[in-house]
């Protein structure tokens, strides 16, 4: 009766260590279904820094256009702004002279 008690005992360890197996199996295949996720991300990565560069150039290359575009337009609206003035003081000038009598 021993025997068959201990024969009970042994199917029963041998079962609960099928069992553990298993799950080891399955927790294996879990990390290295994550870990392949990681190294895809990882190359993902690799090609930032190289892109990081090209944004960094084109930002440079965006910031010189925009500082020669407002020289321009700082430029151009200095001139819009003094063209009416110059304007109106020649306009002003003829006709003070010519109410003056000092015209040709």
């Amino acid at each position: 009766m021993t025997h068959v008690l201990d024969l009970q005992a042994l199917v029963m360890s041998v079962g609960e260590l099928k069992g553990q197996t298993r799950e080891l199996v399955h927790a294996a295949n879990n990390n290295t279904q994550a870990l392949n996720h990681a190294l895809a991300a990882l190359a993902k990565m690799e090609t930032l820094p190289a892109e990081v560069l090209a944004m960094k150039a084109r930002i440079t290359a965006l910031e010189m256009a925009e500082g020669r575009r407002g020289a321009v337009l700082g430029f151009g609206g200095w001139l819009m702004g003094i063209l009416p003035m110059g304007g109106l003081v020649a306009i002003i000038t003829t006709l003070f002279e010519f109410f003056r009598g000092k015209h040709p």
